[in-house]
């Protein structure tokens, strides 16, 4: 895990609202990893044949380029604000920004209440069907797949919640 989330209260207005931290020192954590990687690659370089190394070698700069888009904040702050333009009439809330509060280690964003749509009891307890929970979920994957090419590539129940009036809510970009 990369960061973690804590519930927090804005000085100014009171508002109630989740700040995503990165762990400590988790950007010199992910360099190392890489370095150590590539390294890996180097000394094992002799037992690959140049097809299977050039595809080990295409992965690990892909992964290279994913990983250090996630150890930013600002990168998620954009895939917020992107993902909340382009899924706009989608009947999905996401959680809205704080721009000045936000840096490269925190991501300040409205708070979300909700249960986690595994929970199955306390989704039920709102009179919500999960049969039409499930139908909106699976087509709104389908239209990000298929159809916009923009898609939350992490959708585990904790980062899906139905919001006690029965809406979608999506965290985590």
């Amino acid at each position: 895990s990369i960061g973690q989330v804590h519930k927090a209260r804005l000085r100014e207005s009171g508002e109630t609202v989740a700040v995503k931290l990165l762990r400590e020192n988790i950007q010199t954590q992910v360099r190392i990893d890489i370095l150590l990687l590539n390294l890996f690659l180097k000394i094992f370089r002799p037992l690959f044949t140049d097809q299977t190394r050039h595809s080990i070698e295409a992965v690990l700069r892909a992964f290279t380029r994913v990983i250090r888009q996630e150890v930013s904040m600002l990168q998620e702050l954009a895939n917020l604000e992107h993902f909340s333009q382009v899924y706009a009439g989608s009947g999905i809330r996401f959680p809205r920004p704080y721009k000045a509060h936000c840096s490269d280690y925190a991501l300040v964003m409205s708070f979300e209440a909700g249960i986690r749509i595994d929970d199955v009891a306390g989704v039920d307890q709102l009179n919500v069907s999960f049969d039409e929970l499930m139908q909106q979920l699976v087509l709104f994957y389908t239209e990000q797949m298929l159809v916009k090419g923009f898609f939350h590539a992490d959708p585990h129940p904790g980062n899906l919640l139905v919001s006690p009036d029965g809406e979608l809510i999506l965290l985590d970009f």
